[in-house]
């Protein structure tokens, strides 16, 4: 199995017209997106990409995600949203995280606490050092930033 990673941000006239655009700056706008926790299956491969393409899938299938988004219509104002990864032999964990007025090094410190946090609960072979995906956008009307874990299953 396969577990994409795909970040995006966008600006529209609404904060849902936003998020509808930030997915479709990643191909993910007509897909039925079903939230799911943060557990990586065993053996699973985790590879970032800049647009997601299956060619099996078609218009209203369901995608299995975990996502990480931020919202904002002030401004002016920083939004920052991201995910963190750890892999084991056992299978792995995504960590989400999101943040208004906040720098890119402290989303990175939360998602890092986060991800070491899981690991202290789990007494798996981690076999990676944790990984980490961050986009970051400031508001000029109706704002959107997203980061996606998709499960191709």
């Amino acid at each position: 199995m396969e577990i994409k990673i795909l970040s995006s941000k966008a600006e529209g006239k609404t904060l849902t017209s936003a998020f509808d655009l930030a997915l479709a700056k990643v191909g993910l706008q007509n897909y039925n997106l079903i939230k799911i926790s943060s557990i990586i299956p065993k053996g699973a491969k985790v590879i970032k990409l800049e647009e997601y393409e299956n060619p099996d899938k078609k218009v209203g299938d369901i995608l299995h995600v975990v996502i990480s988004e931020k919202f904002s219509n002030v401004k002016g104002q920083k939004i920052t949203c991201g995910l963190g990864w750890m892999l084991a032999d056992e299978g792995g964990v995504f960590y989400e995280e999101s943040l208004l007025d906040s720098s890119r090094k402290m989303a990175e410190k939360k998602l890092l606490d986060g991800l070491e946090d899981a690991k202290k609960i789990r007494e798996w072979n981690w076999i990676d050092k944790p990984k980490i995906e961050i986009e970051e956008h400031v508001v000029e009307e109706n704002g959107c930033v997203i980061v996606v874990a998709v499960y191709d299953l």
